[in-house]
């Protein structure tokens, strides 16, 4: 609350690598509080919170979230209908924990047949 008032803070994103997530509970209750904090402000700006869950190899929330294949899969099996499906699951969940904005999928450039992504 103190960074969003000192700040002006109008996002955030949520990384692994950050440490800035353990679980879905505590994403959820984090977003809530930083949510909280910033409409209490004098301008009452919801802030952005966002992740780039992209699925696949790349997750930022984990279990108990679905695990979904990654946008490449999902390609390659050809299914319009499994990807809405996908979609679909991947932005409600994103939503039940706060997550209003989500980095995926992107168009990664990927010229090194080793590269995972």
């Amino acid at each position: 609350a103190e960074l969003i008032s000192t700040y002006h803070v109008g996002g955030i994103i949520y990384f692994t690598w950050a440490r800035n997530t353990r679980d879905p509970h505590q994403i959820a209750d984090l977003s809530n509080g930083l949510q909280r904090a910033a409409l209490a402000e004098r301008h009452r700006v919801p802030l952005l919170v966002s992740t780039d869950q992209e699925h696949g190899i790349v997750c930022r929330v984990g279990e108990p979230a679905t695990l979904l294949p990654g946008a490449m899969a999902l390609g390659a099996g050809g299914s319009r209908s499994d990807t809405r499906r996908a979609a679909w699951i991947a932005g409600a969940e994103l939503a039940a924990l706060g997550i209003n904005q989500n980095y995926a999928p992107d168009a990664d450039v990927n010229v090194n047949p080793a590269n995972p992504v």
